[in-house]
């Protein structure tokens, strides 16, 4: 990974506006997130043949896309919801739709019911497993490839230029322990109770076995092999519960529900749901709230046999399915019904209908029954059709980093702020003081900034402890003079690069100052221009619901006075882009 020292992010690549600011006495700078809490990483879909499905406004919008397959797939976008790359487990596609370097080739099948997962590196800003599902019959078991979205071995990536690629070196590896093994084509993951890392779950054929795998910022490892409950055939579905605490698979005549504890990986205590051996169940799906569990009997290979969907309350003491939905039957040579796959906003279960230009859903998940299910809730593009498959995602939220852990807990002056520096701090009177905390050098923690002495320099403390680690601070560095006169600064991603920026609002003479943007991407800068508003009740978010992040200022003329004032990223993205 790149280190990007202190000096280097201010020295380059800067915006400036220089407003005049009559009788200032302080300005306040306060930027303000839409979505500090993105989780945008299964906005985009792309499945069945040529289907895919955009879910970054109100409304899904369909698309066609280049993957064609029967049944497994995998997408991942970015936090803010923009597409990175899709697979069915054979290729991966760059989100322009074109195949990836190396990215063909790939140990997954068509006909593999999960035949692909996307999983994150914990704490990579570039790289993910795409893990590969052979089919029952098949000798390849399951590998793993990583993809890289660092084309140019900077650190970094780059979403205006950068399509990714698979890492030849690190490409169709064999999974330990485990990789040759008949699979049960089912394979699922979901965030370990840490925050940070991923339990990665697959099933052998005709075995009872649960492989369940630990994947770190150090790498993959077979954390163990479990023998519970019924024998299980091969080519159904396996899904964990939101919350962590359930798995649920699918099979021949039953669903089987697991105790998960995602702290340990453990899986213990199944129960099988009051079974129907006439009937073959595919899709599973947990609500938002990991109270209702839903499933499909998808029917026969053959004409004539409708789909049901069934409801199950996982909050009583001997949960039993209820019908809440028919898919009618299809002609020979298909299947009325298929997977199941919560959406990204939580507010519907989509379901796949072979052959079908729309998909049927369950809305309002956590409550569900037959007034919540529509046999066609979502229109495809015109040119492609549903499958069996729908993507494979992550149970629950998508990580990308561990928020710090201090432990023991220290006390942060004592340890942190030497005597000099505990001197400086308090040198300028505590209306000179501002800090920042944030990932300054893209090495995974916690670094700090401060102003403060009567010059109001910017300094910058780097935490060298590393991500995931106790904090190890170096002595103070000066911002090399770009920091005098700084009053108020933020740390935001404000090009939605994944990458902390820095905006500093700095007074470069009595009653004058200036707003100044610093990248940490090395992309060109642009210019704005302030807008003054007229109120000082302006809510907080997106002033123009771009879901940008937009700066908006307090500026004290003279007791009691206060005017406020607003600078527009819309103007960024559309004018100086």
């Amino acid at each position: 990974m790149k280190k990007v020292t202190f000096p280097s992010i201010f020295s380059s690549n800067e915006s400036v506006v220089s407003p005049r600011f009559p009788a200032l006495l302080a300005l306040f700078l306060m930027c303000v997130f839409t979505n500090s809490f993105a989780q945008g990483e299964k906005d985009n879909w792309f499945f069945g043949n040529l289907c895919s499905l955009n879910f970054n406004s109100p409304t899904p919008a369909p698309g066609i896309g280049s993957l064609n397959t029967g049944e497994g797939c995998a997408t991942i976008s970015d936090a803010m919801g923009r597409l990175l790359f899709y697979t069915d487990g054979i290729t991966v596609w760059n989100k322009s739709g074109g195949p990836m370097p190396n990215g063909t080739g790939l140990l997954g099948h068509i006909s593999s019911a999960q035949s692909a997962l996307i999983v994150p590196m914990p704490c990579s800003k570039t790289k993910y497993y795409v893990f590969s599902v052979d089919f029952v019959s098949g000798t390849n078991g399951i590998n793993y490839s990583i993809v890289n979205m660092d084309d140019n071995s900077d650190g970094f990536y780059n979403p205006l230029t950068e399509l990714g690629f698979v890492d030849p070196i690190l490409k169709n590896i064999p999974v330990p322990n485990a990789g040759s093994a008949p699979t049960g084509e089912r394979i699922c993951a979901l965030m370990k109770a840490n925050g940070l890392d991923y339990w990665v779950i697959a099933t052998e054929a005709g075995t009872n076995n649960f492989y369940t795998y630990s994947i770190t910022p150090t790498g993959i490892t077979l954390a163990s092999v479990t023998n519970i409950g019924p024998i299980l055939g091969a080519g159904y579905y396996m899904k964990a519960s939101p919350d962590g605490s359930k798995l649920a698979v699918s099979n021949i005549g039953s669903v089987v529900l697991y105790d998960f504890n995602s702290a340990t990986g453990t899986i213990s205590n199944h129960y099988i749901i009051p079974p129907n051996p006439n009937e073959a169940y595919y899709g599973v799906e947990f609500s938002p709230d990991s109270k209702q569990l839903y499933y499909d009997h998808i029917g026969g290979f053959s004409s004539g046999i409708t789909g049901i969907i069934y409801q199950v309350d996982l909050t009583v003491a001997s949960p039993s399915p209820v019908n809440i939905g028919f898919i009618p039957a299809v002609p020979f040579g298909s299947y009325p019904c298929g997977a199941l796959q919560l959406s990204p906003n939580n507010q519907m279960i989509l379901i796949a209908k072979p052959g079908a230009a729309s998909l049927a859903a369950i809305v309002n998940p956590n409550v569900g029954g037959t007034g919540n299910f529509v046999l066609s809730m979502v229109n495809l593009a015109a040119g492609s059709t549903s499958n069996l498959g729908l993507p494979n995602f992550i149970s629950g939220k998508v990580n990308p980093c561990m928020p710090l852990s201090v432990n023991p807990p220290i006390n942060a002056v004592s340890a942190v702020f030497t005597a000099a520096d505990k001197a400086d701090i308090v040198s300028g009177g505590i209306s000179n003081l501002d800090k920042e905390f944030g990932d300054i050098d893209n090495d995974g923690d916690i670094d700090i900034l401060y102003s403060t002495g009567n010059n109001k320099t910017l300094t910058f403390k780097e935490n060298t402890g590393g991500y995931g680690k106790n904090p190890s601070f170096l002595g103070p560095v000066s911002s090399a003079g770009v920091g005098n006169g700084c009053n108020s600064f933020r740390l935001y991603d404000w090009d939605k690069d994944g990458d902390n920026d820095l905006i500093i609002h700095r007074e470069t003479s009595p009653n004058q100052g200036e707003i100044r943007l610093y990248f940490n991407d090395n992309l060109l800068p642009g210019t704005f221009t302030i807008t003054q508003l007229l109120s000082t009740t302006i809510p907080g978010g997106s002033y123009h619901s771009q879901q940008l992040i937009e700066i908006r200022l307090s500026e004290w003329l003279r007791p009691p006075d206060l005017r406020s004032t607003l600078v527009s990223n819309w103007w960024w993205q559309h004018v100086f882009l």
